[in-house]
Parts: C-alpha cells; structure tokens; sequence
C-alpha cells in the first residue's frame, strides 16, 4: 500500500512534466530498494552545476600513493599484507616472518594484485612514469614463474599458517596470467606472450579431469602430486577452481582457443559439481545461495559472467546471474556485501573487486539494471572505504595511545600515512571503518579495530578501474556512455556532476550514433537532452531501451542530459538492527544507527 500511495504521489509531482503513468514510476527506484521508501520528492535542477563527489582520478591518484608506500624497499619490494592502521606498529605478520619473506601472507597474492593495478590506476588518472615500487614489485612477482609454467612460491597466502619450502600455487599463476595479458594489451611484448603461455601449460599439466569436465581443489597449493590442505586451506581446498576469469582473458588477448576450451571444461565441472566435497560451498543452482567466504565464489561469478558474454552461451551467464542476484541479496542497497556468506557483520573490499566486473559483463547480457547497482556499490561502500588520515582518525589514534611519546605517535602515523589511498578492508555494515571495537588499538591486523589485510586495497582499485572503464565504450553500433562519471576516452571526454544536479556533459571525439544511459532510478520521460545547446527530442532504443539514442553524431558536438532526481528516505532491518538512510539519487547523503560509531562513512541525520 505505501508504494501505491507514493507512486501516486510521484505521478502528482510529474504530472504537468513529460511522466505519462504510474507505472513509469514504479520503474524507479521503488521496486530497486529494500524496506520502506519515505519522504520521497524529485527535483531537476537548472542552475549551474557543481562538480561530482566522486572523482575517478584523485581516487587513482591516491591508489597510487598506496601502491608506492605499501611495498618495503629495504626487503627487495615485499608487499605488506598483515596491516592494522589503529596499532602500533601498523604491520603485524599473522604468520611468523620466513627465509621468504617479512609478511608470508603476502607472497603470491597481495603482491601480484598489487603489481597489476599499477598500471590500471596510472592510466585512470594520465600517469606514465614507472617508479622503482612499480618495477620492484614487478621483479619480485615475476621471478614467481619458472620455465615449468608454475609459480613457485611459499604457500602462506594460500593456508593462513606457517609452511615450510615452495609449492605451486594455482592461485598465484591466475593473477600472474591477468598480469602477462594486461602487460602484452599495453606493450605488446613477445616475452609477455610466451611466458603467459606457458601459465596455459602449466594448468593443463596439473587440471584434473571427470570425463571431459575439468576441476582443481579450489587454491590448494600443489607439489609432487599432493594438493596441500592445511589452515585457510581446509576450507579453501573444496572451493570452485579460482582461474576461469585469467582463462578467458587470454582467451581474449591472443585469440587463442584452446584456453577458451579450458575455461569451458572449467565451468562445465561446476555445473556438473564434479568436485564432491564442496557440501555447503557449493552455489545452489536454482536459489544462489551458498556458505563460506564470498571472496572465493565472486571470483568464480567473475569468470563465469565473463565466459558467458564471450561465449554467447546462456548456461555460464544464468549461473552467474543468480549467484550474482543473491550475492547482492545477502548485502545492502548501498552495496555492502558480507565477507561470509550469508550473514557476517563485516564487509571484504575484495568480494566487490569481483562483484563489479561480474556484474558489468551482466549489465551487457542480462540488463543495463546492473549498471546502477556497481554505480551504488562505487559511490557509496567503494569510494568511501579509501582509506585516509583523517583528522578524526587522528584524533581516535591518540585517543587509544596516550601513554605513548609524541615522538612514538609521529613515527606510527608516518608509517600509517603510506597506506593512505588503500581501502579499508572491512568496514561494518553500519558503515563504519571500526568494524572490530572490542580491542581497538591494540597491535594487530584482527584486534586493532580497522582491518585493512593487503589482498583488499588492490582488489578495490579493480573494482574502481572496471567502473571508469565501463562509463564509455564503443559497440558495433555506436558508441554507450553507461555511466555519469568524469573521464577522458578516445570517443569523447564525460564530465558529470554532483548526484543532486543529475546532468552529464560529453565533448564527443568520434562520431555515428551515440546512446546515452539514463540512471534506472529516474523518470526517464522527463530527462533533457541538448546538442550544441539546442533542445533536442527523446529517442529511446539500446538494451532494455534504457538510452537515449543520438544518432548521426559529428565529432566536436557538445550533448549534455539532465534527469530529475528523486531524494529519498529508506527504514530497512538488518542484522536486525534497523538502518535509516537518506538518499540522493545513487548516493547515501546520511545513515541513522543504533550503533555507536567510531569512524563513520557517511554523517548522521541533521535531525539524528
């Protein structure tokens, strides 16, 4: 009944605008969010704009402060993954330091994630330089792989406990291929091809087979014929195989189909359940749900979306699609997602640094509806998990280190200020950095209070990068603007605007047909668009007709859309605690809590 009355209330608004039924308006926003929707009011704007909250590049600026303070000089580069921002010190290993490294944990994982983002974050905001972190991390990872087509590493990444010696590890060779294929993409270096082929070789030796489906013990390191299965690995071992998605991006790199026809065998065995020990890990084909870490499965949502949409094959893009509809489920319109499924109070950056890019190839062939929800997991969780020193963080620092020396404070926030620019790993679903108060302060990455383990700042900035590479594109029939976000591109340069002012500017570069997406939330009758300044008429075509279609656009024109967009309030019960968030259009403005809150994302009402 109340969204009847607010539907109506909506129509009453519009009704002297270009809106011509109801039912336009129960397309917003009303049947796209969860628990009660009050004090609803849209509002189209005609002054001057003011500039967006969020800004692709500062936030790639600041990543790369991140990945050029994370590595340790003095330890050839290492990677820090055992991070705690709220102790002293800020690095803690959780697994004893080893003839390996100062941080175990890190080898074979963070630092492989951080190598590959360098680049990404570099070319989102205009950089070109290479800095002795970028080149020392990338020796160090590199030197992974062996002329056997493994990566060879101490396998603490992969456990969470101490072991001794080198394994292969499948989970390492996975991101060394993404890393290979992006370098060949922007270098075409031959070295590049042929070590990323002999990854390929490396899979193929160790893949295990039922008939002609294909299968490996989720990230169990491997050696002599003996997948390891001890700490983290227990678990991990009965896991879906984490390489579909490295698969198909060769697959797509060198135009080679037989790591195409390894990502197929792949997804096949998961259809199949050829591994028989997953019991509750395993996603319900029918239903989505599943238990255990969600980082694991959003990686297998990742490339399975991915082989969906190169394959054409709807049986890899439906799995995806429902697992992918209830991960979303599990978590929160602003896009939180628990790091267990499916009821953990803490959140893992990672798990959205899979999420984003599955749900990106699902936007492309399920429905553009996907598009909004990676714009509200970027604006509101993402954006706001990057990590900085902020006055108040400052200020809660000291408040938990009274008894140390000035000089002992100013030497930890130095070392803390180095990891300005990651991503909080966790944060409560609440929304605040401080989602473990219990020990606050005390040394440690799981008892200081913020949990920041190094595999989630990298995994954010992926996340991050997939979304400003999705904002423009170029398809066989034009050119798609999918987002209202700022950034240059080689069809034209966007520039959007506060979420309040609903308006995109686009200079464009290249000229034919250009659709334009209009934000799923609004009341897409009632948008502007102009060319050249001059009034021009709504046409909507594209997927699900969810664009204004330009056609017959000249390089140099100006297009500029407007939308109205509503302001909102939503009550909704999680964790059963009951959450009041104030929106605008795609972003969280404020949150009412029980909780007592420490570092919050977002400000309490005016009137909390």
């Amino acid at each position: 009944m109340l969204k009847q009355i607010l539907m109506g209330l909506a129509f009453a608004f519009f009704a002297t605008n270009t809106m011509t039924s109801a039912e336009d308006v129960k397309g917003t926003f009303l049947d796209m969010f969860r628990g009660t929707i009050d004090n609803v009011s849209f509002t189209q704007r005609d002054e001057a704009p003011v500039a967006d909250t969020v800004n692709p590049a500062e936030c790639a600026s600041r990543a790369l402060g991140y990945l050029n303070g994370n590595p340790m000089p003095e330890h050839n580069w290492q990677c820090q993954f055992s991070l705690g921002p709220l102790g002293i010190p800020c690095l803690a290993p959780i697994v004893p330091a080893n003839e390996f490294g100062v941080d175990p944990v890190s080898l074979g994982d963070t630092d492989l994630r951080m190598e590959l983002q360098f680049s990404h974050m570099k070319e989102m905001c205009g950089r070109t330089e290479e800095t002795d972190a970028e080149r020392g991390v990338r020796n160090l990872v590199r030197a992974y792989q062996k002329d056997d087509g493994f990566c060879w590493c101490n396998p603490s990444a992969a456990t969470g406990t101490k072991v001794e010696g080198l394994w292969v590890m499948t989970w390492a060779m996975q991101f060394e291929l993404r890393s290979l294929c992006d370098e060949f993409r922007r270098t075409h270096a031959e070295t590049a091809r042929t070590a990323a082929r002999e990854l390929i070789e490396g899979f193929k030796k160790i893949t295990l087979y039922e008939n002609e489906l294909a299968y490996v013990p989720g990230i169990a390191p491997w050696r002599d014929g003996v997948w390891l299965r001890v700490g983290w690995c227990q678990e991990h071992a009965r896991q879906y195989p984490q390489l579909i998605e490295s698969l198909v991006d060769y697959a797509e790199t060198f135009d080679e189909a037989e790591a195409l026809t390894l990502a197929c065998a792949y997804a096949d065995g998961i259809l199949a359940t050829v591994q028989k020990d997953m019991n509750e890990l395993r996603v319900d084909p029918e239903t989505g749900s599943f238990r255990g870490h969600s980082h694991m499965h959003s990686n297998v949502f990742w490339g399975m979306a991915h082989l969906g949409e190169v394959t054409g094959q709807a049986k890899y893009t439906n799995w995806a699609k429902i697992a992918c509809e209830k991960m979303w489920e599990t978590g929160t319109d602003f896009g939180w997602i628990p790091e267990y499924s499916p009821d953990s109070g803490a959140n893992e950056i990672c798990v959205l640094g899979d999420f984003v890019p599955a749900s990106l190839y699902l936007a492309k062939t399920v429905g553009p509806y996907w598009y909004d929800r990676v714009d509200r997991i970027v604006r509101n969780t993402l954006v706001k998990s990057q990590f900085t020193v902020t006055k108040e963080f400052e200020s809660l620092f000291r408040s938990l280190h009274k008894n140390v020396s000035e000089e002992e404070i100013q030497k930890a926030l130095n070392q803390v200020r180095r990891l300005e620019g990651g991503f909080v790993a966790q944060s409560s679903f609440y929304g605040d950095w401080v989602a473990f108060p219990a020990e606050m302060g005390t040394t440690g990455m799981y008892t200081n209070g913020i949990q920041m383990m190094g595999c989630c700042p990298p995994s954010g900035m992926q996340a991050l990068w997939a979304w400003w590479r999705a904002a423009i594109e170029a398809r066989d029939d034009g050119i798609y603007v999918n987002f209202a976000l700022t950034r240059d591109s080689e069809w034209g340069q966007l520039t959007s605007y506060s979420a309040a002012d609903g308006r995109l500017d686009i200079t464009c570069k290249k000229g034919g047909n250009w659709y334009l997406r209009i934000p799923g939330w609004t009341i897409r009758e009632s948008a502007k668009l102009t060319r050249n300044d001059k009034s021009s008429d709504l046409t909507f075509g594209g997927p699900d007709s969810a664009y204004v279609v330009v056609k017959g656009v000249e390089p140099g024109e100006q297009l500029t859309l407007t939308w109205p967009v509503p302001t909102f309030t939503q009550t909704v019960t999680y964790h059963g605690q009951e959450l009041q968030l104030h929106w605008t259009g795609p972003e969280v403005t404020a949150m009412r809590r029980p909780e007592k809150v420490f570092l919050p994302m977002y400000p309490a009402p005016k009137n909390n």
